[in-house]
Parts: C-alpha cells; structure tokens; sequence
C-alpha cells in the first residue's frame, strides 16, 4: 500500500519528491556528521 501511495506520488510530482529524497538524505549524512566528533573536528580544522 505504502509503495503504490509512492509510486502514484511520483507519477503525479517526481520533482518533489526527489527533492525530498535528497533533502532527506541530507539531514541524515549532517546527523552522522554531528554524531562522529572526529569527522566533525576534521571538517573545523580544514576549514
């Protein structure tokens, strides 16, 4: 049911959606970053 709500949501909006894909691996790949000190520490020093 969910994947046939998707799969109408995309016919009707792929733009949207895919936005909100990206946009939502976004948020999770800034959470990772957040959450690992040495990457986040790493990203201060080179910036």
């Amino acid at each position: 049911m969910i994947f046939l709500l998707l799969g109408e949501y995309t016919t009707i909006r792929p733009y949207s959606y895919n936005v909100g894909v990206i946009l939502f691996l976004c948020k999770l790949f800034l959470l990772s970053c957040c959450f690992d000190t040495e990457s986040a520490q790493y990203v201060v020093n080179t910036d």
